[in-house]
C-alpha cells in the first residue's frame, strides 16, 4: 500500500513538472504513463497487478525483444491459472523437448489440453520467436473458441479472423513474423474480458455455448471487472460529512478492501477496478481511471486565473487565451480529502494543480481534485518536537497534530523524519485540516556561474543550463529578501519539480578554533605564535601575520596582538574564528570581545546554560534564549585550563540532561542556528529540585576507579549500591573529584553514566555528635528525612535512635522512634586500614549500637546504611 500510495504521489509530481514547457495538459495518469519506450505499460501493469504476468514481465525480456514459443507457452498457462503443473510419467510428444527442458511441464500440459501440435516433423521449436498467429491460434484456443475458428477456414486466417471479432488484435500487428513482449502482453490483456466458450456434448449432439459474463479472470482465477465512482475512502467521503473510519473504498455503494493498491487516493474518479472475492469481501487488485481520463483536465497553479472563485473556474489554456468553466455543484476534493465548504483560494493553489473530473461524460464537470503543495528550505528540524523551521521565514511546519504523516526521497523510499536535514528543500501536501500530510525530500543541488537571470520568466540559466524558480522562492527574490548575482558562482538547491528553491551563501572564509597557547618569537618582527586546535581535534601552530586584524581593527601590532593575549588567555582557552592568508599565516581574529550586535560577531551567553532534550539533541536551552545547532554547527569542548590536553568529545555529550555548561556561539542566524559553538563544563552539578530530594533512592558509593573507555580515553568507574541493587556507571567528567567512597548521594544518570548528584552524607566529614542531616515539610503530611545516628534499640515493631535534635517536631531528644517497613533497603559499608568494602545486607544486619544513616518518608525508613569504620 505504502509503495503504491508513494508512486502515486510521485508520478502527479512528474506530470506536473513534464507541464513545465507547456501552458495545460488535457489528461493525465496519476499511476503509470504510456510513453512510446512502452505502447503497452498499461496492459502490462494490469498483467501484473491481477497476478497472471510475472513481476519482472517488463524486465525479463528486456535483453530480447521478442517472445519465444517456449515464454509464450508458459505465460498461456499463467492465464489459465496452471501455475504449478506437475506431469506425471515420461511422456514426449516433440523430439526438441524432452524433460530437461525449462518448459517441459507447460508444452506437455497445453499438448494435452489441444491447445498446441507442434510442426510435422516432429519437432515443437521452443526457442524461435512466436509469430502473431501462432500466438492468436493458441489464445483463440484456450478460450475455447477452437471450433468456431476452424469453421471459419482454420490455421491461420480463421483464427485470425475469429479473434478480430472478438477484439483481441486490437494493437496488434499481424503482418510480423514475430511478437515484442509488449505486443504479447496487450493480446493476452485483450483476452482477460472475452466471454469463454464451451462446447457442450449431449449425445451425439455437440451445442456451442457461449458463457456470457464469464471470462478466464471469473473461471480460472475467480476476479471480477467493475467500474463506477470512488465515493468514499479510509479518510473521506463525498457522500455525507460523517465518516464511520471504515477500512474500505466505496464504489458505487460496494465496499471494497483497497488491498495493495492505491485505491484510496482515487476518491471523486470514476475507475475501473478488478477485484477478488475472499471470505465475503472484496479486495481490489487493480484499479484505473483510464476510461475517463481523456474527459478530465488538468491546469497547473500558475495558469489558473486570480478571477477564479467558487462558482467560476478561469484559466489559460494552450493558446494563452483565456477560458471559463461554470462550477455548478462541483465537488471539491482538496490534497486528498473532501470540502463539503470550500473557499474561492482553495481552487487557487500557489503550487500543484487542480483537475477538473467528468465521471458522467456528459461534458459537465462533477468533481474538483485539488493538488496543492507548500515549500520548505529547512534551516532546522526536529524530530522529538515534530517540528520543522524554514529559512525564507515561513511559519514552522508543526507535525504534532497530525494523523497521518508520508515523508519519501525522490526515489520513493519512505524515510523518517529523522532523515530531513539542514538545506534540505521539502514539498508538502497538506489537507485543509492539516491532520494528513505527504512530504516529499529533495537533496539535489547544482553549482555554477550564473550566465543571465530572468525575472519577467521566472528563470536562471547556470553555467549555460536554464532552470525554472519555483514560485516561494521567486517571491523572495522579488521582495527582496534573496539576491541573485549575475557572474557570480552559486550552489542552488532544486525542489521536487527540478526547479531552483533555495540559494546556499557562500559562507564566511572564516575557520574556527580555539587558542590553547601564544608565545612572542622576540626579534626584528617580534612574530607572535600561536598553539590552536580546531573543530576536528587537530592541534597546529600558526604564526600570525604582521598585518592582522583583531576584533575589526585593522593593523594590530605584534606587540598588541601579545599583550591582548596575554591579559585574556590566562588560565582559560580562547575560541577564535580566524582566516589564514596564502602563506599559511593568520592574518584575521575574531574573539568574543568583539561585541555581540556587529554582523558575523561572536555572540556570547554570560549565564548557565542548561542543556536540554526539549527539541530533541538540536537545542541548548537557557536564560530566556535558545540556541540551536544541526550537523553543520561545529562543537568544541573547551578543556578547563590552557595546560589541559585539548579532550576531543562527540556531539553526543549535548543530549544529556543534567549537564550544566557555559557555552559561546558564534553567528547564529535568525532561527538561533549557530555557526559554531564552544563548550564549557562547570564544576557544578544540576540543581536538584524538591521533588528530586523527596523521590530519587539513594546511593552509596562502594569505589572509584580508573578505566578506559572503547576509544581509549581515561574514565571514572564508580561502583556502589542503589536501589537495592549493584551499579557500575561512569561519571560525567564535571563530577569528577566531588564523591569519595563511603558518601551517599542522590544521583541522575544518562544512560550509565552518572551526570548530577546532590550529596547527602560525606563519609570524611562525619558529624561529631549524630545529627539530623537534610530535613524537607511537606505541609506537615509526609515529609523527607536523612539522618546520621546510632541504633540504641531493636524491637520487633520500631528503631530507637539517638540523635541531636529533631526540627520537625522542634524539641531536642535523645531518640526518635522510627518503625521500619518489610522492605527497607540496606546497605553495609566497612573500612578497615585504609581499605573498604560495601554490600548488601538484611535488617538482621542491623543490630543496637551500629552506627547508621537513615532516609525515611515520615515515620517510615526508606534505606539504610550501616557504618563498620
Amino acid at each position: 500500500m505504502v509503495k503504491t500510495k508513494i508512486k502515486y504521489l510521485l508520478s502527479i509530481l512528474l506530470i506536473l513538472a513534464n507541464l513545465a514547457c507547456a501552458n495545460i495538459a488535457l489528461s493525465a495518469d496519476p499511476v503509470v504513463e504510456n510513453s512510446n519506450a512502452d505502447r503497452f505499460l498499461y496492459e502490462i501493469e494490469v498483467l501484473k497487478n491481477l497476478g497472471i504476468a510475472e513481476d519482472n514481465f517488463d524486465e525479463s525480456f528486456k535483453n530480447k525483444s521478442n517472445v519465444s514459443r517456449a515464454e509464450f507457452i508458459a505465460l498461456i498457462c499463467r492465464l489459465l491459472n496452471f501455475d504449478d503443473l506437475q506431469i506425471t510419467g515420461n511422456e514426449k510428444y516433440f523430439s526438441d523437448v524432452d524433460k530437461k527442458h525449462r518448459a517441459y511441464n507447460e508444452i506437455t500440459y497445453c499438448v494435452k489440453l489441444g491447445l498446441v501440435a507442434g510442426y510435422p516433423d516432429g519437432r515443437f521449436m521452443p526457442d524461435e520467436d512466436v509469430t502473431p498467429a501462432q500466438a492468436v491460434r493458441i489464445i483463440v484456443a484456450a478460450l475455447g473458441y477452437d471450433f468456431q475458428a476452424k469453421e471459419k477456414g482454420g490455421y491461420p486466417m480463421g483464427y485470425l479472423s475469429l479473434a478480430s471479432e472478438l477484439g483481441l488484435l486490437k494493437g496488434i500487428n499481424i503482418s510480423s513474423d514475430s511478437m515484442t513482449r509488449e505486443e504479447v502482453a496487450k493480446l493476452m490483456y485483450n483476452s482477460l474480458n472475452v466471454d469463454i466458450c464451451k462446447i457442450i456434448v449431449a449425445g451425439e449432439r455437440a451445442e456451442i455455448n457461449i458463457q456470457k459474463g464469464k471470462s478466464v479472470l471469473s473461471e480460472y482465477h475467480g476476479i471480477f471487472k467493475s467500474e463506477g465512482i470512488v465515493s468514499r475512502n479510509s479518510n473521506t467521503t463525498l457522500l455525507t460529512q460523517k465518516l464511520n473510519n471504515i477500512p474500505f473504498v466505496v464504489i458505487d455503494e460496494v465496499n471494497y478492501r483497497p488491498g495493495e493498491t492505491d485505491a484510496e487516493l482515487y476518491i471523486g474518479r470514476y475507475v475501473t477496478i478488478y477485484f477478488k472475492e475472499e471470505q465475503n469481501e472484496y479486495t481490489i487488485l487493480h484499479i484505473d481511471d483510464e476510461k475517463s481520463r481523456g474527459n478530465n483536465l488538468l491546469v497547473k497553479a500558475e495558469d489558473i486565473s486570480e478571477s477564479t472563485n467558487a462558482n467560476r473556474f478561469v484559466y489559460y489554456n494552450e493558446s494563452g487565451k483565456t477560458a471559463e468553466i461554470t462550477l455548478d455543484g462541483i465537488k471539491v476534493i482538496y490534497n486528498d480529502t473532501a470540502c463539503f465548504e470550500y473557499t474561492d483560494s482553495m481552487l487557487k493553489p500557489k503550487t500543484g494543480s487542480v483537475e477538473l473530473i467528468d465521471n458522467s461524460f456528459d461534458g459537465i464537470y462533477d468533481v474538483a481534485i485539488v493538488n496543492s503543495y507548500d515549500e520548505y528550505f529547512v534551516s532546522a528540524c526536529f524530530p522529538n518536537e515534530k517540528i520543522i523551521y524554514d529559512k525564507y521565514a515561513r511559519s514552522p511546519l508543526d507535525l504534532n497534530d497530525v494523523k497521518k504523516l508520508e515523508i519519501v526521497n525522490q526515489s520513493g523510499e519512505e524515510i523518517d523524519i529523522n532523515k530531513i536535514s539542514l538545506n534540505d528543500i521539502l514539498t508538502v501536501k497538506q489537507n485543509h485540516e492539516k491532520e494528513v500530510v505527504s512530504i516529499i525530500r529533495s537533496v539535489k543541488k547544482v553549482s555554477g556561474l550564473v550566465n543571465e537571470y530572468g525575472e519577467s520568466d521566472k528563470r536562471i540559466v547556470l553555467s549555460n543550463a536554464e532552470y525554472k524558480l519555483s514560485e516561494n522562492f521567486y517571491e523572495k527574490i522579488i521582495s527582496g529578501e534573496v539576491k541573485i548575482n549575475v557572474t557570480h558562482n552559486a550552489t542552488f538547491c532544486l525542489n521536487t519539480f527540478g526547479e531552483i528553491a533555495g540559494v546556499l551563501t557562500s559562507g564566511s572564509s572564516m575557520q574556527y578554533g580555539c587558542i590553547l597557547d601564544y608565545s612572542q618569537n622576540r626579534g626584528i618582527a617580534d612574530n607572535v605564535s600561536v598553539k590552536m586546535v580546531n573543530d576536528r581535534g587537530e592541534i597546529n601552530i600558526y604564526q600570525c601575520d604582521i598585518k592582522i586584524s583583531l576584533d575589526g581593527a585593522n593593523n594590530v601590532t605584534q606587540n598588541e596582538l601579545f599583550d591582548f593575549f596575554k591579559a585574556n588567555i590566562i588560565e582559560n582557552p580562547l575560541p577564535v574564528r580566524y582566516s589564514l592568508n596564502s602563506h599559511n599565516k593568520i592574518n584575521k581574529i575574531d574573539t568574543v570581545y568583539r561585541g555581540i550586535n556587529e554582523t558575523e560577531s561572536l555572540s556570547l551567553f554570560t549565564d548557565y546554560q542548561v542543556v536540554t532534550e526539549a527539541h530533541g539533541k538540536k537545542i541548548i536551552a537557557g536564560n530566556g534564549k535558545d540556541c540551536f545547532y544541526n550537523d553543520k554547527t561545529k562543537i568544541f569542548f573547551v578543556p578547563r585550563k590552557i595546560n589541559d590536553n585539548y579532550d576531543e568529545k562527540k556531539i553526543k555529550m549535548l543530549q544529556n540532561v543534567g549537564y550544566k555548561v557555559y557555552i559561546e556561539s558564534y553567528n547564529i542566524d535568525d532561527f538561533g542556528v549557530s555557526e559554531a559553538i564552544y563548550v564549557y563544563f562547570t564544576s557544578v552539578s544540576e540543581e536538584f529540585s524538591t521533588e528530586d530530594k523527596k523521590n530519587l533512592p539513594i546511593c552509596l558509593i562502594g569505589s572509584i576507579t580508573n578505566a578506559l573507555d572503547d576509544e581509549g580515553n581515561i574514565v571514572f568507574l564508580v561502583k556502589g549500591l542503589y536501589e537495592g541493587k549493584q551499579i557500575n556507571y561512569t561519571l560525567s567528567e564535571n563530577l569528577v573529584g566531588t564523591v569519595k567512597p563511603g558518601d551517599v548521594i542522590q544521583l541522575k544518570a544518562d544512560e550509565n553514566e552518572i551526570v548530577g548528584i546532590n550529596p547527602l552524607f560525606r563519609v570524611a566529614d562525619k558529624p561529631e555528635m549524630f545529627n539530623t542531616l537534610d530535613c524537607i515539610d511537606t505541609a506537615g503530611v509526609s515529609y523527607f528525612q536523612t539522618t546520621f545516628c546510632r541504633l540504641y534499640e531493636k524491637t520487633n515493631s520500631f528503631l530507637k535512635v539517638s540523635i541531636k535534635e529533631n526540627p520537625l517536631q522542634g524539641v531536642m531528644t535523645d531518640y526518635i522512634v522510627f518503625p521500619y517497613q518489610d522492605n527497607v533497603k540496606v546497605y553495609i559499608y566497612h573500612e578497615s586500614e585504609g581499605k573498604s568494602k560495601y554490600m548488601l545486607g538484611k535488617l538482621s544486619d542491623v543490630q543496637p549500637g551500629s552506627v547508621i544513616f537513615m532516609r525515611s518518608r515520615g515515620a517510615l525508613v526508606n534505606e539504610i546504611i550501616v557504618y563498620d569504620i
